[in-house]
């Protein structure tokens, strides 16, 4: 059962119970009016819950026709109230047997936390590489939000990386894709075993937000040109890349081993980033950038109006549009975004 569908129902019973809650007090204080409030809430409690000590009411100062009509009542009371409290206690411990109690708190405290994320990431699909898609963005600190059509897949990720954010669902469905703040997301990776499924799937991302980045994995070649028509930015063979990966094993081992120390290093993470300058900064000496505090940043490259200028000099004036390209830690990186980057 879906969240909304677990919470409408226990709210419509909790809000018919408590109607009949009051309407038990209010009865009974029109029938006996000698008696307070409390007394006549305690009457309907004690009746609803089967307690049943008895009738509280002062007999002697009561008609037959009021000792009637008070009974009446009674049964009335008795009959709704505890055919909705026993079918809100059934509905609850069901819940918690199913073990969707504690789930369905999970889906909202994911819903709350996607809805206070802006310019994040989505992984649709926790294949191998959407797994280690987010391994990355995590390791890096990007917000990101995960999701897959197998619930298990999603159960399985949350056991291992408590930290991550994810909801089980199919990103085909707009509604979703909604929920996973598609409208502020700055991303969008596309991992699926599924190449027809991806180009769906990257349809519908397109078409709810023009110009978010879609990265889509693709196994079949024929369906390259399918998923460029639908507005897919980049598209990734994982076979080409496996195959560029062990041709440079061969040829280059000193380079790949490099790279893998960088890439899975546990005293440090570094990567090669790239963080946009603002634009106060163009026209400016390079210099005007400074590394002081950044021990673990090293200057590669800048990239200007499609050019390149590889370790540019203290004197070199920044062009227009310019993303400087850096080796760095997740931290330095975000402090170079702090300082000179385009927020």
């Amino acid at each position: 059962m879906e969240l909304s569908a677990i919470l409408n129902k226990l709210k419509i019973v909790g809000i018919a119970f408590i109607v009949v809650m009051l309407i038990g007090t209010l009865g009974y204080k029109v029938i006996a009016p000698e008696n307070g409030l409390f007394e006549c809430f305690y009457m309907v409690a004690i009746t609803v819950s089967t307690i049943g000590y008895g009738e509280f009411v002062l007999k002697e100062a009561m008609t037959p026709e009021s000792m009637f009509a008070i009974r009446l009542f009674t049964i009335f009371v008795a009959f709704t109230g505890i055919g909705i409290l026993t079918y809100l206690l059934s509905t609850v411990a069901a819940l918690i047997v199913e073990g969707q109690l504690k789930q369905t708190f999970l889906i909202k405290s994911m819903e709350k936390k996607i809805n206070n994320l802006e310019g994040h990431y989505i992984i649709c699909g926790m294949t191998n590489v959407g797994m280690n898609i987010s391994h990355e963005l995590f390791k890096t600190k990007r917000d990101f939000v995960f999701t897959d059509t197998d619930p298990n897949k999603v159960n399985h990720t949350f056991s291992n990386h408590k930290d991550y954010i994810g909801l089980s669902g199919d990103c085909i469905d707009d509604n979703f894709l909604l929920k996973l703040g598609i409208k502020k997301a700055s991303g969008v990776f596309i991992t699926t075993a599924d190449d027809n499924l991806n180009l769906v799937i990257a349809l519908s991302v397109r078409n709810l937000n023009k110009d978010i980045k879609i990265i889509a994995m693709c196994n079949d070649i024929e369906y390259i040109p399918k998923l460029n028509i639908v507005g897919v930015n980049k598209i990734i063979s994982p076979s080409f890349i496996g195959g560029l990966r062990m041709a440079s094993e061969m040829i280059r081992p000193n380079v790949t081993s490099f790279l893998d120390e960088m890439m899975r290093g546990v005293d440090i993470v570094l990567r090669v980033e790239e963080v946009k300058l603002r634009i106060d900064l163009f026209g400016k000496k390079f210099s005007e950038v400074s590394l002081n505090g950044l021990k673990n940043t090293i200057v590669m490259a800048l990239r200007e109006n499609g050019k390149w200028v590889f370790n540019p000099e203290q004197e070199h004036i920044i062009g227009e549009s310019s993303v400087l390209i850096v080796m760095t830690s997740p931290e330095d990186r975000l402090e170079l975004i702090q300082k000179y980057g385009m927020h």
